[in-house]
């Protein structure tokens, strides 16, 4: 990783995230914070330290608890799965370096109600998902929390199972 003013620590990770509620509680990935020592989230422009409120392994979530003034509005939650053709629409940091640092948009739709292999608690997007996506709002048109972005199909590896380059 890319050194930053943390002193000898070093940045092993990095993702997006949102809040759930309006005392500073964030939903992100677990993976993003698996195994790190020090976890910082940007908020307009300042680091905040943040803490560890909650972990699911199995599920890929983490509950973060920052203390900032003025949090920005929280989520509203879907208690139904999401059926196909929902919009789908992604805001977060990926490819952080690379691509800009005030954010990405991407639109889409919910594409299949199950994930990878037909997993009931997974449904796929056709929104576009760059490494760093992780950790992303998936929601409605509505405002409408559906999910969280947790992972992108590794079209290099199906391409070597398939012969041909998987799409969305």
């Amino acid at each position: 990783g890319n050194d930053f003013d943390a002193g000898a620590l070093k940045r092993t990770s990095s993702g997006s995230g949102f809040f759930v509620r309006n005392d500073g509680v964030i939903v992100s990935n677990y993976h993003v914070v698996k195994g790190c020592t020090k976890i910082e989230v940007i908020s307009r422009g300042k680091n905040i330290a943040a803490s560890l409120m909650s972990t699911s392994e199995t599920y890929d979530l983490v509950a973060l608890k920052v203390t900032v003034a003025n949090p920005s509005s929280s989520t509203r939650f879907v208690l139904a799965p999401p059926k196909t053709a929902t919009s789908a629409l992604v805001f977060g940091y990926p490819l952080e370096g690379i691509v800009s640092d005030t954010g990405n948009y991407g639109e889409g739709t919910v594409s299949a109600e199950g994930g990878l292999r037909y997993h009931p608690e997974l449904f796929q997007i056709t929104t576009p998902i760059q490494k760093g996506h992780s950790g992303s709002a998936v929601i409605d048109s509505d405002g409408n929390l559906l999910g969280v972005a947790t992972a992108k199909l590794n079209v290099l590896s199906v391409a070597r199972l398939t012969g041909d380059i998987a799409q969305n």
